[in-house]
């Protein structure tokens, strides 16, 4: 299911593996037992910061 989360559509495609696009990027993250994953950041014109919160407060990793 899809949902809005500020500027991005969130999508849950697998358990805790989500779909994050906005601004023309789609960016994928991946929540653990302990840390989340984030591959790609984007263009930053949105706070993906705040999205990515409403998802999961675990510590972050990022790949760019």
């Amino acid at each position: 299911m899809k949902q809005r989360i500020g500027n991005f559509t969130v999508k849950e495609i697998l358990p805790q593996i989500y779909s994050i696009g906005g601004e023309g990027v789609f960016r994928y993250l991946l929540v653990g037992e302990h840390h989340a994953l984030l591959f790609d950041t984007g263009v930053g014109f949105s706070n993906l910061r705040e999205c990515i919160e409403e998802i999961t407060k675990l510590p972050l990793y990022i790949v760019n």
